[in-house]
């Protein structure tokens, strides 16, 4: 743990934010954006056809509410701006990629092909407000109730990259466009009083602050300047878990060792099973630490140059009265972490470590990645070319392999809600020599 993180877990502590009643398991304070039941849809160009931050914001929020029953699609098509492209017009693709799954929720991300990677230009701009508005009015009309998140594109790098350094398609200095751009989805969203997340601002920011502190690895968060890099999407999911109400607590578990007592739990359940030799304790944490890969090294940038953990990742362990200098902290019998004494009675993050917590969480991003990846497959690949051949007899068969392929994706999805449920864990803290 770093000493800066070490300094938020004690400031977050001693404010006393997650140990607010002694002795009973809280339920997360925040009111979250989704509700029971929702269906929601991610729609947008490459940037969300990449299939990053859309399964990891699902990632996120089924591990932290695991008992929630919602479902996700993935209708990002490369390339597209608010009047289509390769998909189709935006006719098509409204009725065929979004209507037919009954959004009671839907996310757009729009604006990076729209700009024409030149500075602004009236005209264009005129193109993307109608058109935006246009998708808008379109759905509402043919699924009335569906709440949006309007999100603002994510940036074209102008911070790490030289100025003369341009893409055959784009120039130095193209980010201010989408910044126009962002600025009148702003002014949609409050109009509608939509949710509005800042992709734009808050990554450049980041981006500013990762230049600083590794500047040849801060340009791998979004190489070219254009696609983020996992490490980037893992930002914007978090930008958007921020803006839809996740708070920062995974789970806290106060413990007094000398007592041999649970002093308060938030979003926990846990047992003192014995003090001798050390502390050994059961627990079973109601949500999972976020999904997130913390040994890839630009994600390791992102999260130094961020406020991702402080925010929505702490998985608070505070153990108070223990008598020796440094303990050897085992999860399942696996050594996790030393930490001294003094830092088990301030309280120390787990959220970050290799536990089996982690590594479940992991687990239930990888069958995320399965369900959206067999869902583009059904829908890129089979639906849009298979499904029209003269044989009815072909298409019957196309249709039956449509139709074992959408269980498969269920299945996937399945897995991943089985997978985020809590797990009871044996948890020892063995003095160090």
């Amino acid at each position: 743990m770093t000493k800066q993180l070490f300094s938020n877990v004690v400031r977050l502590l001693s404010a006393g934010a997650v140990l607010a009643i002694s002795g009973h398991v809280l339920a997360q304070s925040t009111a979250f954006y989704l509700h029971e039941g929702d269906r929601i849809v991610t729609y947008g160009d490459s940037i969300t056809d990449q299939r990053l931050y859309a399964v990891d914001i699902e990632a996120f929020t089924q591990t932290r509410y695991p008992k929630l029953k919602v479902t996700w699609v993935n209708s990002g098509w490369g390339g597209d701006t608010v009047k289509g492209g390769g998909g189709g017009d935006i006719e098509t693709r409204i009725n065929r990629d979004i209507i037919p799954y009954h959004p009671t929720v839907m996310t757009i991300m729009l604006g990076m092909n729209d700009g024409g990677y030149v500075k602004l230009e009236p005209a264009r701009f005129e193109t993307y407000t109608n058109g935006y508005r246009h998708i808008l009015q379109e759905v509402s009309e043919k699924v009335p109730g569906v709440r949006y998140t309007l999100l603002k594109a994510s940036p074209w790098d102008d911070i790490n990259y030289p100025i003369g350094f341009f893409l055959s398609t784009g120039a130095p200095g193209y980010n201010a466009t989408l910044v126009a751009y962002s600025d009148e989805v702003g002014r949609i969203g409050a109009e509608l009083k939509a949710k509005v997340v800042d992709f734009n601002s808050t990554m450049t920011a980041m981006l500013t602050r990762a230049k600083a502190i590794d500047p040849v690895n801060a340009k791998e968060i979004i190489p070219g300047r254009v696609h983020p890099s996992p490490g980037g999407h893992v930002f914007m999911a978090a930008e958007m878990a921020k803006a839809w109400g996740m708070g920062p607590i995974v789970s806290v578990v106060a413990l007094d060792a000398a007592k041999g007592k649970v002093l308060a739990t938030t979003n926990a359940q846990a047992k003192i099973l014995a003090t001798a030799g050390g502390l050994t304790w059961t627990a079973t944490e109601g949500s999972l630490p976020l999904p997130i890969d913390f040994q890839d090294k630009v994600t390791q940038l992102v999260i130094q140059a961020s406020d991702i953990v402080d925010t929505l990742d702490q998985e608070i362990l505070r153990v108070a009265n223990l008598p020796a200098a440094s303990y050897q902290l085992k999860i399942d019998g696996k050594d996790i972490a030393v930490f001294t004494q003094e830092q088990l009675a301030a309280g120390v993050n787990l959220a970050t470590l290799k536990t089996p917590m982690l590594e479940q969480s992991l687990k239930a991003l990888q069958y995320a990645h399965q369900h959206t990846d067999i869902h583009w497959e059904v829908w890129r690949s089979v639906r849009l070319n298979l499904t029209h051949y003269d044989s009815a007899a072909v298409n019957d068969a196309v249709n039956k392999a449509i139709d074992d392929m959408e269980k498969a994706n269920q299945a996937a999805f399945e897995l991943e809600r089985q997978t985020c449920r809590p797990l009871a864990h044996t948890f020892a803290l063995v003095p160090k020599a």
